[in-house]
């Protein structure tokens, strides 16, 4: 411990290189390297560093070191590709990560929750969309579809909010233009307002043309658009990977989590409408505060 306030002293009052450095003091140039790039590091000087012992120098360098969580971290890089499954959600996620680790502390569901879109923000620029407060409804049917007891299936249509994720769900029998707008419809009388924009999954019910770059809604969908005060925008490809992520952190897709047997659509339509709004008072605050959705 001694030869660390030697090196500093030789490399920051008397300017030595590191090669003279290690010689005098017949150690590696790489250790020297390390402890004047510490010093930098602490922002400490010569005039700082020569009042210290030897104990308080090397604990300004080596920092306060940080308790290692007694939590099981999940691998969100992993998560985060399992995601763009079909189906995937991050409740089902959660659940096999608690699974394969037994008898060890992991987060709550809620926690859970809390640090995935943390893990989302961290990755590069290009892979982020920023959403104001009542710009945005991301609509698309999520999932796959839910066996009834009549034997038919019901599709669950998903609406989130752009800037707070506030989700609304809906079952239809179909997929059709009217299911997809009768949907969005209700989605709007659910948040109590309408958006700057509507933004479709690319589907042919609604896109008259298809495009991967410039796709363009039908005739049907632009009269809904001007009927509500709002415009519907086919999303291209930086959009989709905007959706997808909002879809994925959606509370109300938690129906294929769960293990209720629904005997028509209007208990499905009741169940969503519950579960958004027992989960959505506190995401609504930001998008009511844009004044496009009134509070």
């Amino acid at each position: 411990m001694r030869k660390i306030k030697d090196v500093l002293r030789l490399k920051l009052e008397a300017h030595l290189s590191h090669e003279r450095i290690a010689a005098a003091l017949n150690i590696s140039k790489g250790v020297v390297a390390k402890y004047v790039a510490l010093a930098s590091a602490a922002k400490l000087d010569w005039s700082q560093i020569q009042v210290l012992d030897e104990a308080a120098l090397h604990s300004r360098l080596a920092g306060t070191p940080q308790r290692a969580s007694a939590f099981v971290r999940p691998d969100f890089a992993r998560l985060h590709q399992e995601l763009r499954r079909k189906g995937m959600t991050l409740m089902l996620l959660w659940h096999e990560h608690v699974g394969q680790h037994p008898g060890e502390t992991t987060h709550s569901y809620s926690q859970f929750c809390e640090n995935y879109p943390r893990f989302a923000k961290s990755l590069k620029r290009s892979m982020r969309q920023i959403h104001r407060a009542g710009e945005k409804l991301f609509i698309e049917y999520a999932g796959p579809t839910l066996a009834l007891s009549d034997g038919s299936r019901a599709h669950i249509f998903v609406g989130a909010l752009g800037a707070s994720s506030y989700t609304f769900a809906y079952a239809t029998a179909r997929e059709t233009t009217a299911d997809w707008l009768g949907a969005t419809a209700q989605a709007l009388r659910f948040f109590g307002g309408v958006p700057l924009l509507i933004v479709p999954d690319n589907a042919r019910a609604l896109i008259a043309n298809p495009d991967r770059y410039e796709p363009r809604a039908n005739d049907t969908v632009h009269d809904f658009a001007r009927h509500y005060g709002t415009s519907v925008l086919p999303p291209g490809v930086r959009i989709v990977v905007a959706s997808n992520s909002l879809m994925a952190n959606c509370p109300a897709t938690s129906f294929h989590d769960q293990n209720t047997a629904f005997t028509s659509l209007s208990r499905i339509q009741r169940a969503g409408t519950a579960q958004s709004e027992a989960t959505g008072c506190s995401q609504a605050r930001s998008e009511q505060a844009s004044g496009r959705l009134p509070s």
